[in-house]
């Protein structure tokens, strides 16, 4: 559609570096083509070419992670859909998003954008965001490639990880992701194995353009340009945001044959069919849904993401005389984390007690915020709130009791020190907790958090995410029973951060060595057989579910798991089912399970449910760096079913019989195939 030829040299070098903060330079030639900032809302600013200009409020969906946590891909879909809308609104071609960095540390300041510790659960996750997104006419950008799995100095530190551990655990969610085919990927801040990303011709153009066959643009994260003629050379085609200094530095290079005219035309050429998607797209950019329906989709995913992680028995809560709602969070929840990912929301959440009200009209519902009312949750140095806190919670029958993080304490460009809930938050739980046994404590972060020292003082913990827009909503409708919970964790809770194999501080200022290699989140604990407090795929339900009838069957190169999951209760509930393997015999080292299919159902009271799932071929392989392939080991995996990585009553098993000649393995007959 458009020429390359019709452009100039220097036409083409300014397209290489960005016109400013979010679009891209075509002198004219083609149409503006603008990007804006996710994951969980389309953040756009009045003015592209000041940085300082207002920000236009938008609607705030909920954090990844917190669509991770539903562990429901039409929710993924539904989210990436409900963007895209707001993107028409806003004119924006494509969102920076999402997401699908694996949470490796649970302290990395950006965990809230990313959707799980586990590669599968977070390709499969950002592949249907992707597809709801574009489905709208709105192009994608997966970030950020690789490694970026700590925010602490990460325009500095060195991301070193073995050709294994680098394609079994960090790079296979972008390959399952890239199957949704985003218009762009997003290079990372950090080096890799010492060469920062946007420079890394082995990890731009070996791994991504050539073993994952992937050919749209690549861009940079912004400032993560070092030199932007060495970038060039590594097939990164855009540099973001615009710097005066990049055309130098490509003028330069090309004047002195470092750079040529073939790796100009190649990266501008690409980035012109990005250009030609958005304009054969157009038919696509509609927003069908009222913002009222948006904010109702905010409220139904924000729903879905919400995990149960203890239940002593009061929720769901029934009506009661007076209720007290404590915590500055319940009037100013922390929906959104910080950066570049913080939304201004259009519609706020409105404050739990008055959402309380709604549904328990004939309560009196009373709230004591305790903290200071100016968002920064600080306690206040007297013990008047504290007081009145206890004394409210004498005075009523149940207590709900908010807690958390927010964007003060996760976001982008530094990590977190510790998991742990602050002290000031801790200390007034427990003192509240010694005046009324119905504490719900309802926990506003959005990675883990150590709760050891709070969860025997309260009767129930709803842990929240960063929920959006409809957080207010959805926690009512959940507590109150009207929303049957059914989301279930995506990260590991440990008992203490100590346990895990990455914690906050590294050991030098240089670089991060992984040497945990592909034993990463539950993979660890599993390794070592450490006690969690909540392990991966954990959530409580209103409904009560029981596994039974396992059935495996080979279907082409894959399996399919089938089973029943039968709702024992009175109470109609959504069970997401979980099927895991384990190698029992392998050639190099592999975790005691993995993730291998799950499934999300509906399932009425004193229903059983046939779950059908498929095993895919890639799920049994690993890479083996020798031949710089996945490889698939004839021999026996084991396969688990159930409601958690720790709860797996279902046990099978697969045989895998691959030709000989693919094999590795010695076997005790020759087999006259083996001699070809």
């Amino acid at each position: 559609m458009f020429k390359l030829s019709d452009f100039t040299l220097d036409e083409k070098l300014k397209m290489l570096i960005g016109k400013n903060g979010w679009e891209v330079e075509t002198s004219g030639k083609a149409p503006k083509f603008e990007m804006h900032d996710g994951p969980n809302g389309c953040k756009c600013f009045e003015n592209n070419d000041d940085w300082t200009s207002k920000i236009i409020p938008t609607h705030c969906y909920p954090a990844l992670s917190v669509i991770s946590n539903s562990w429901d891909e039409d929710a993924a879909f539904f989210d990436g859909e409900g963007i895209a809308m707001d993107c028409v609104d806003n004119h924006t071609e494509m969102l920076l998003a999402p997401g699908v960095n694996i949470k490796r540390s649970l302290a990395c300041g950006r965990n809230f954008e990313y959707f799980s510790e586990d590669p599968y659960l977070a390709g499969k996750m950002a592949k249907k965001f992707i597809e709801g997104l574009q489905s709208k006419g709105v192009g994608a950008c997966i970030k950020h490639y690789a490694l970026n799995n700590s925010e602490y100095d990460r325009l500095n530190v060195s991301a070193n990880a073995d050709e294994r551990t680098m394609h079994d655990i960090y790079l296979r969610n972008f390959k399952i992701a890239l199957e949704a085919k985003p218009w762009a990927v997003m290079c990372s801040y950090n080096r890799i194995n010492g060469v920062y990303a946007s420079e890394n011709k082995d990890l731009l153009d070996e791994k991504l353009r050539k073993e994952m066959n992937y050919d749209g643009v690549i861009m940079s994260d912004w400032g993560a340009v070092f030199n932007r003629a060495k970038s060039l050379k590594a097939t990164l085609d855009l540099q973001m945001p615009y710097e005066e200094h990049a055309f130098g530095q490509l003028k330069k290079a090309y004047e002195a044959g470092f750079i040529t005219d073939d790796e100009i035309d190649a990266s501008c050429d690409r980035l012109l069919k990005m250009i030609e998607k958005a304009v054969a797209a157009k038919p696509l950019r509609t927003a069908p849904l009222t913002h009222d329906e948006r904010y109702e989709r905010c409220v139904s995913l924000a729903e879905g993401g919400m995990v149960l992680l203890k239940n002593d028995g009061i929720l769901p809560l029934k009506p009661v005389k007076k209720l007290g709602v404590i915590g500055t969070f319940a009037k100013f929840p922390a929906y959104s984390g910080g950066g570049s990912a913080n939304v201004f929301s259009k519609y706020p959440p409105k404050p739990l007690y008055d959402e309380f009200k709604k549904l328990y009209p004939e309560t009196e519902v009373v709230f004591e915020g305790v903290f200071h009312d100016d968002g920064k949750r600080e306690i206040i140095n007297n013990l008047a709130k504290v007081n009145k806190a206890q004394r409210l919670a004498y005075s009523s029958d149940a207590v709900v009791m908010t807690v958390g993080t927010g964007e003060f304490e996760e976001s982008e460009a530094r990590d977190r020190y510790t998991i742990k809930l602050r002290p000031q938050f801790i200390s007034v739980v427990n003192a509240v907790a010694k005046y009324n046994k119905n504490v719900i404590l309802v926990v506003e972060a959005s990675s883990a958090v150590d709760l050891t020292e709070v969860e025997d003082s309260v009767a129930a913990i709803l842990f929240t995410g960063f929920a959006g827009d409809g957080m207010n909503e959805a926690i009512a409708k959940i507590i109150s029973g009207k929303t049957n919970p059914s989301g279930k964790l995506t990260e590991t809770f440990p008992y203490d951060i100590e346990d895990c194999y990455v914690t906050p501080d590294l050991e030098n200022y240089y670089y991060d060595d992984y040497t945990d290699g592909v034993f990463v989140g539950y993979r660890h604990f599993d390794k070592y057989n450490l006690p969690v407090r909540y392990e991966f795929g954990f959530g409580l339900s209103y409904s009560e579910f029981e596994y039974s009838n396992l059935d495996i069957k080979k279907s082409g190169e894959d399996y399919v798991v089938s089973y029943d999951v039968k709702n024992v209760s009175k109470v109609d509930g959504k069970e997401v089912s979980q099927v895991y393997i384990k190698d029992v015999f392998s050639l190099l080292p592999r975790p005691e399970k993995e993730l291998a299919a799950f499934s999300k159902d509906l399932i009425k009271a004193g229903e059983t449910k046939r779950v059908s799932v498929k095993i895919e071929k890639s799920s049994l392989e690993y890479y083996l760096p020798p031949i710089k392939d996945y490889y698939l080991e004839s021999g026996d995996f084991e396969v688990y079913v159930g409601g958690s990585s720790r709860n797996l009553p279902l046990k099978g098993k697969i045989t895998v019989v691959m030709p000989p000649y693919t094999q590795f393995t010695p076997t005790n007959e020759i087999d006259d195939e083996m001699l070809l």
